[in-house]
């Protein structure tokens, strides 16, 4: 795989990593407004989703560092 290739994977992953986040955190908003309030279930499911946000996301910069760092 050529370095641009790898950058734009890296670009895809970091992108797809702020979709899960931002879902995870619209799931929370959603159950917040619930007259229950948010469950353990609701905080563990945005615990996970920022966490692998958070890793696509780093794996994201990597790939642009690589490309950065091959020039």
């Amino acid at each position: 795989m050529s370095v641009k290739g790898i950058e734009e994977v890296g670009l895809a992953l970091g992108i797809l990593g702020a979709l899960i986040i931002a879902w995870g955190s619209l799931m929370m908003a959603l159950a917040t407004r619930s007259y229950t309030g948010p469950s353990d279930t609701d905080h563990r499911r945005e615990k996970w989703s920022h966490a692998v946000g958070a890793v696509l996301i780093g794996i994201g910069f990597a790939g642009s560092l690589w490309r950065l760092l091959q020039r």
